[in-house]
């Protein structure tokens, strides 16, 4: 194990990258064992709408969540000091990054919570909003790091770790750009309660269009909580305190 991921707050991205891996592997594990979904791989949401998948796939989700508005309010603080010198549009940029990872995690919060068998509409446009901030946030992390890079701060970055930014960047966004275009093609249908009625048709109409869309949803989350994990190289460079002052306890006079 490398050194770095034991110092600072190394353990943050870390736990990002656990939290989004139970998810996706105890939502789909239970889904698959209880026969709560018709396809070997199925939308990430399909295998956390019915219970009990669904209870854990909402737990572990939010908890993700909360996780990840932590990383990007860290991550904007740690990589605010940096940018000092730099132009004010990328300290603009910076700051809209931090912007777009607690619209983010609020909108994958939601899909959490609104099951698309019952707002379909809500959990539909949560999941775009938190994909699409999700891209565009691992874009703006990859010019920062170019930015950080050129500014000579070479003991905070490396190129290394710039050039593993922008190949994930890039897988996630034509993943992304991919689940887009075929979604339609493949003609997806809200899956069906297994519990309440014996006929369960197939949640698609092309089936090769189905699984090119699925596949690219899951590469979408991989990738992007991937991309997270990074942040622990820099992370390990942090350390957090809390200063506690105490002036005791302020005396009471009760008038009669």
């Amino acid at each position: 194990m490398p050194a770095f991921l034991t110092r600072g707050i190394a353990w943050l991205p870390i736990s990002n990258f656990v939290l989004f891996l139970l998810t996706l592997t105890v939502a789909y594990s239970i889904s698959q064992a209880q026969d709560l979904v018709m396809t070997p791989l199925p939308f990430i949401s399909d295998t956390g709408t019915f219970p009990p998948a669904s209870c854990w796939f909402t737990f572990l989700l939010n908890a993700a969540c909360y996780s990840v508005v932590c990383t990007g309010v860290i991550r904007y603080f740690q990589t605010r000091d940096y940018l000092e010198q730099d132009a004010k549009a990328i300290r603009c940029l910076n700051f809209f990054g931090l912007v777009l990872v607690i619209v983010g995690s609020l909108g994958l919060s939601m899909v959490a919570s609104f099951q698309e068998t019952s707002v379909f509409k809500i959990h539909a446009l949560s999941a775009m909003v938190a994909f699409s901030c999700s891209s565009s946030y691992a874009l703006i992390q990859v010019y920062i790091t170019r930015c950080i890079l050129e500014d000579g701060f070479s003991r905070f970055n490396n190129f290394l770790i710039y050039w593993i930014r922008l190949f994930l960047f890039v897988l996630n966004f034509t993943a992304l750009i991919t689940m887009v275009i075929f979604y339609h093609y493949a003609g997806i249908l809200v899956p069906h309660d297994p519990r309440l009625t014996s006929f369960r048709p197939l949640p698609y109409h092309d089936e090769r269009y189905y699984y090119i869309t699925t596949s690219s949803e899951w590469t979408v989350a991989i990738s992007f909580s991937t991309f997270l994990l990074t942040f622990a190289y820099e992370f390990s460079k942090v350390n957090l305190s809390m200063d506690i002052q105490y002036e005791g306890y302020m005396p009471i006079q009760w008038n009669s």
